[in-house]
């Protein structure tokens, strides 16, 4: 038999210590092109540029790669370079890991809803769609409350708060010397988009469930997903 284990399923993982960010291959190769992504601040539209993130629940994977499959308007967050200085949407205990999503490849219309951090938009129960006319989110019949139109921001400012880590306070602007509250973009999410799967912590039980979440989403596709871990005082590994 085994000798008695100390690992707890809460324990954090040194992952440089196991040496897990050595090697090459086909998924280093994905990996670095996934960071390379979430690095991105220059050379192109904020529209070509850089990625957005998505925590998912913890029961939710299913529905969300169905959401994929249909190109789903979604939530996501547009990140500080290298993924740190953001508190992501949800807690880890109950969105353990999400996906990383290039933007280049969500085609983002020019007029995509965007909010700052600090506003917490909750677009959940604040748009939608008119249930007796399309289901084409073009069409007049994809609403947006007032009080989101009011408060909205476009792609490229928002993107240059995210640099910042500014947020927004009672109406006014400020910036964080360590860790901003999430932003908002409701982008049409698809699996094509989806560059890596991370954990939000170096937890075992949290690394189980994206690599879980990877391998779901990889029934579908040829192509190796990276896995990451997005943290977000220390940014991606």
């Amino acid at each position: 038999p085994l000798p008695p284990s100390e690992l707890k399923p809460t324990t954090e993982l040194d992952l440089a210590a196991l040496g897990t960010g050595a090697g090459g291959g086909e998924e280093a190769e994905a990996s670095r092109r996934a960071m390379a992504i979430l690095r991105e601040t220059e050379g192109a539209s904020a529209f070509e540029r850089g990625a957005l993130v998505k925590t998912i629940r913890n029961d939710f994977w299913h529905q969300f790669a169905r959401a994929l499959d249909r190109g789903d308007l979604s939530p996501c967050s547009l990140p500080p370079p290298g993924g740190a200085g953001m508190r992501l949407f949800g807690r880890a205990y109950s969105s353990s890991c999400g996906v990383v999503l290039a933007r280049k490849k969500l085609h983002l219309p020019q007029d995509v809803w965007c909010w700052p951090a600090g506003f917490f938009a909750k677009t959940e129960f604040s748009t939608g769609r008119k249930k007796s006319e399309s289901l084409d989110s073009s069409s007049s019949s994809f609403f947006v409350a007032d009080e989101l139109r009011r408060n909205a921001v476009p792609l490229e400012k928002l993107e240059r708060m995210a640099i910042r880590k500014e947020y927004v306070h009672f109406g006014e602007t400020r910036a964080s010397t360590e860790v901003a509250p999430y932003n908002e973009v409701l982008a049409p999410v698809t699996r094509e988009a989806v560059v890596a799967v991370f954990a939000r912590t170096t937890r075992p039980d949290h690394l189980l469930l994206a690599m879980a979440a990877r391998d779901l989403l990889a029934v579908a596709s040829d192509t190796a997903l990276p896995l990451l871990v997005l943290d977000a005082g220390g940014g991606a590994d």
